[in-house]
């Protein structure tokens, strides 16, 4: 879930102006570890952030790689999720 709430308490989607460049979403499923990193660019495309062009959402599902047998809406989210996946361990970050 991915929302905030407005003035009156009620829960509304995110917008292109409430998060940075990037949202980090981090998967630990058993020994099966990595990060979502999505650019808000690429969630305003999908329609999941509001933008002028969409209502956004107040949720979505991610879909690291290893998950299997998934039905056709959701094999579509995974192949675009994935180029923004990161494995755990895979990737050293020079800072």
């Amino acid at each position: 879930a991915i929302w905030k709430k407005d003035s009156l308490n009620k829960n509304i989607p995110f917008n292109e102006n409430d998060i940075g460049d990037y949202l980090v979403v981090n998967i630990l499923d058993n020994n099966n570890e990595g990060q979502f990193v999505f650019p808000v660019s690429v969630l305003i495309e999908k329609g999941i952030i509001q933008s002028k062009k969409s209502k956004g959402k107040m949720a979505f599902r991610v879909y690291p790689p290893w998950v299997k047998d998934l039905n056709k809406t959701a094999m579509v989210s995974q192949k675009w999720q994935t180029e923004h996946f990161y494995k755990m361990g895979e990737y050293k970050f020079n800072m």
